[in-house]
């Protein structure tokens, strides 16, 4: 099966869903592949400043956002702790967010990754020019003439082979983080190390 969209998305994440929402509203054709079905239940991406909730908010999702909240809505959230490991000293310093409050329409907010990915996926859902595929993996991508193709595939649910497709767009968007296969297929050199390195 080959399928055809102005943008290819690979990494449904935070970021590629966002941008599926912000193509959406714009009507841009896309699809958005993604490994995992649902959102990794991981405590982590904790905080949304409000540049942020800005973003939430002219998507139309801003009070979902604050309705899954999991602390309560006068919990503190404004200072940075910082560990070079969970047995090691840390440090604390204040955000200071209150100088620069008065430039936002939105307040910031603190929730995890898996909740705001959940909240964003329902939105991305209301889009029928975005295509979501959860569940499948993005193995080859390739420059062509005219546009860029990505074959994608899944597990079967029986036991012969994995189910492939071929994508064709004008254009595709690594947001599979770090370990991006979009980024070491298209040769680009990843910068910067990781964390403890």
């Amino acid at each position: 099966m080959e399928e055809r969209y102005q943008v290819i998305i690979v990494g449904g994440g935070p970021v590629g869903v966002a941008l599926a929402v912000a193509l959406g509203l714009r009507g841009v054709s896309c699809a958005l592949v993604e490994r995992y079905l649902t959102p990794q239940r991981i405590p982590k991406g904790q905080n949304l400043s409000q540049r942020s909730m800005e973003n939430f908010y002219f998507w139309g999702v801003a009070d979902d956002v604050r309705a899954a909240r999991i602390l309560p809505a006068d919990f503190p959230i404004g200072g940075i702790t910082a560990y070079g490991d969970l047995s090691s000293d840390y440090w604390f310093a204040p955000a200071g967010r209150e100088s620069v409050g008065p430039f936002y329409f939105q307040t910031n907010e603190r929730l995890p990754q898996y909740q705001t990915e959940e909240v964003l996926r329902r939105r991305m859902g209301d889009f029928p020019n975005v295509t979501s595929l959860f569940g499948w993996t993005a193995d080859d991508v390739e420059q062509g003439d005219d546009g860029v193709q990505v074959v994608v595939s899944r597990p079967s649910s029986g036991r012969g082979d994995a189910e492939k497709q071929v994508l064709k767009a004008d254009y595709v968007v690594g947001c599979d983080g770090s370990r991006s296969t979009v980024r070491e297929q298209m040769k680009i050199a990843r910068e910067g190390t990781d964390l403890d390195q």
